[in-house]
């Protein structure tokens, strides 16, 4: 990861890391420590994700961060998105299937 952080930085590249919070705190912050020191192009950009329920992020680590928090999809909202997409393979009911094991 360290180096992929590093090449996107010097290239000026959009980077997502999805789910951050599937590390440790620690690990995560020392990581990211070492990932973005030195010099960076000012095209770079870096958006992490993490979802609520797994490691929480240190105050020193959360404070280094700008953050939004995107709240969650109602069971409407998410069975809606989700017929969206399922429907062009399983029908309508598969996505009323799918939402409730969400839930």
């Amino acid at each position: 990861m360290v180096q992929v952080i590093s090449d996107a930085k010097t290239r000026g590249q959009i980077l997502i890391i999805s789910e951050l919070n599937l590390l440790p705190s620690s690990v995560a912050e020392g990581l990211l420590n070492e990932a973005l020191s030195g010099s960076t192009n000012s095209d770079f950009f870096l958006f992490l994700t993490a979802n609520s329920g797994r490691y929480a992020f240190a105050d020193s680590f959360k404070n280094r961060l700008v953050s939004h928090v995107v709240s969650e999809y109602t069971r409407e909202e998410l069975e809606s998105v989700v017929r969206l997409k399922v429907n062009e393979w399983e029908g309508p009911s598969a996505a009323k299937i799918l939402v409730k094991f969400h839930f």
